[in-house]
């Protein structure tokens, strides 16, 4: 998802040509180069009719003659104590293959003087030395090709654990650290020090005294940068920033984080805190309205402070991309929501797909939608558009056909084009929707009680399978025997809690690592959304929509213990799964207050609800070199296809 001013587009396309301009000129001006940011002489031979070249400081030409000039002033940018240097963001939590790499190559173009991380280097999340060693060979293969000198910071992944604290100790030294170039301090602080793994981040006492003798000791630097995986300016209260900020009082500086793969700007006592987007880390990559674009992030030390761009691997931002009260603007962006597409009991599925546009501004919004050809889902109407009245809701019928009974092999998507003019500007989105024929389960009350202790005898037959292929963190798919990695599962609720149990098919159960992360240990995960399905089809599981409290998960591994629920700082205790280890593979039960999914309801009197269940596998002994695989019953939410996974009370 994109978003553009005329005015905008306009200034981008004038610098580029101002750039280019200038790059012209100054070739067409000198045969002679030197290396950027050093002082250099610049000769050109008299015109005719000129009165010989003119000395400026170290620049001599005839572009000056007398009073007039063809050249706008000769401020040139070329103190010696200027420096550039370039920041990269998280690569992992999701790694998407290949972004990191390309972003080395182009940070070897840019020919910075050195570069910094704000963490999450490796996936992590794992106690075996040989998984983290594997990780860390194959980054640190990467960080080999970049020309310039690179500073190491930890994130949650790389630091998840006490066993990843030792290896970063014997690899790196210390976890928090500081260094200067051309008198600007740069600061390294650790927000997993005392708490590893994400889930308490601060900056602890210990870094707190550090950070003081550090400030100490260098009194009246040109500039201070703090570096730091998670931004401990705005994601609590007891994270150790108020002290921070505090022993930076008087003094210029600016904070630099990453952690929540989404890119905000923001001022607190007059300095600049970034939370930087992703150099290759999950994201939707929706766009610069949304902060979710890949980059890496360009700063020049100038003479009075530094100067920052953020230089996306298809384009070129400064650091107010999301603009001053971005959050304020994230909520009031105009949605496009489909209505799910149910199929009835008999099969069939229904004529029409229906839309709701939602348009939150104090004036019209046009729109478009139109769909690339499908194999067996034909729009039968003439190409969708409209406009929508001012802070107004409308609901569009899009008429389709499906030319199988059984519905879609894969989903329909459906490409929204928007756009409003607010005041003297107009700003543009673009949105992808997608949508197929899915289920209507039926969500019955239990018939005998249900015992919450991973066994699961007294269910009986397990109406649903996992369904979705196995896929590696990169998204390829794997060929997974049924014995290796599969799973049933079952839904049912009595007088007090929802119940969900699975019955797991793996020939290598690995004891869980209860490191807190899905992709380094077998686990089975549950993910819901208690709303009504007008709120909850279109959930696609973001962070900030889970901290808010509109959806949960619960993860469980069968470790020795028999059952370990993990997150368990995120999510209250009455959350709970239960799981039993067992011949070719694992049992599981989730238990859920119903008490939760009725406080999601307006009325209380809660009618349906939104799952999926998902397994993780790894086989260190048998697959060591096979990534592990996740394994669902349906398509992870993230994928927006609308209802999946719906149950309806009886």
């Amino acid at each position: 998802m994109s978003m553009h001013t005329g005015a905008e587009k306009s200034a981008r396309s004038l610098l580029l040509a101002s750039v280019l301009g200038v790059a012209i000129a100054c070739f067409a001006v000198s045969s002679t180069t030197a290396h950027p940011g050093h002082n250099t002489q610049v000769t050109q031979k008299g015109s005719s009719g000129g009165s010989g070249p003119a000395l400026v400081g170290r620049f001599k030409t005839d572009a000056i003659a007398g009073t007039v000039s063809t050249v706008s002033h000769m401020n040139f940018r070329n103190d010696p104590e200027a420096f550039q240097f370039v920041i990269v963001s998280d690569n992992t939590g999701g790694a998407r293959t290949g972004i990191f790499e390309s972003a080395v190559g182009k940070i070897n173009l840019l020919q910075p003087e050195f570069v910094v991380s704000v963490g999450d280097l490796i996936e992590g999340y794992s106690e075996s030395p040989e998984i983290l060693a594997s990780q860390w060979a194959y980054f640190e293969g990467m960080v080999g090709r970049i020309e310039a000198p690179f500073f190491y910071a930890p994130g949650n992944h790389d630091y998840s654990n006490n066993v990843m604290a030792d290896i970063w100790k014997k690899k790196f030294g210390r976890s928090f650290y500081h260094f200067t170039y051309k008198d600007a301090l740069f600061v390294v602080l650790n927000t997993e020090n005392k708490h590893p793994g994400g889930g308490q981040p601060k900056i602890d006492e210990e870094q707190r005294a550090y950070l003081a003798k550090v400030l100490a000791d260098n009194p009246k630097p040109r500039w201070t940068f703090l570096f730091m995986h998670q931004p401990v300016w705005s994601i609590g209260t007891d994270t150790g920033w108020a002290e921070v900020e505090a022993l930076l009082k008087g003094r210029a500086y600016t904070g630099i984080a990453g952690h929540m793969h989404t890119y905000e700007h923001v001022e607190q006592a007059g300095r600049d805190l970034i939370t930087l987007g992703t150099t290759g880390g999950g994201s939707q990559l929706r766009g610069e309205a949304y902060g979710e674009f890949d980059h890496v992030t360009w700063v020049t030390m100038a003479k009075d402070g530094p100067v920052i761009a953020n230089l996306a691997l298809d384009g070129i931002t400064d650091k107010y991309v999301t603009a001053p009260g971005f959050a304020q603007r994230f909520q009031k962006l105009p949605t496009f929501a489909l209505e799910p597409w149910f199929v009835s009991e008999g099969g069939g599925v229904g004529s029409n797909l229906r839309l709701k546009v939602h348009n939150p501004f104090d004036a019209p919004l046009s729109f478009s939608i139109e769909a690339p050809q499908h194999p067996s889902i034909l729009l039968t109407g003439d190409p969708l558009s409209g406009t929508v009245p001012a802070a107004s809701d409308q609901f569009f019928d899009i008429p389709v056909t499906v030319s199988k009974a059984s519905g879609a092999s894969r989903p329909l998507e459906l490409r929204a084009a928007a756009k409003v003019t607010l005041g003297d500007r107009e700003v543009d989105w673009n949105n992808v929707m997608r949508a197929a024929p899915v289920a209507r389960n039926l969500l019955t009350k239990a018939s005998k009680p249900i015992v919450h202790d991973g066994s699961i005898g007294e269910w009986g037959s397990l109406r649903f399978a996992g369904e979705t292929p196995a896929r590696a963190p990169d998204g390829k798919a794997f060929d997974v025997t049924a014995d290796d990695a599969s799973f049933r599962f079952d839904v049912a609720y009595d007088d007090n809690f929802l119940h969900v149990a699975i019955d797991v098919k793996d020939d290598e159960v690995t004891p869980g690592l209860l490191s807190g992360k899905h992709d380094a240990q077998d686990l089975a995960i549950l993910t819901l959304d208690g709303r009504p399905v007008a709120q909850s089809a279109t959930n696609v599981a973001l962070t900030t929509t889970m901290k808010s409290g509109d959806w949960i998960f619960i993860m469980g591994t069968p470790n020795a213990q028999e059952g370990e629920r993990l997150f368990g700082a995120i999510m209250p205790p009455i959350f709970a799964v239960k799981m039993k280890r067992k011949t070719g593979g694992y049992t599981a039960e989730f238990r859920v207050p119903l008490a939760y999914i009725a406080s999601k309801h307006p009325s209380g009197n809660w009618t349906d609800l939104r799952l999926n269940i998902a397994i993780n596998d790894i086989d260190p002994q048998s697959k060591p070199s096979r990534p592990p695989l996740a394994v669902g019953w349906q398509s992870d939410w993230r994928e927006q296809l609308v209802g999946t996974g719906t149950f309806f009370k009886q």
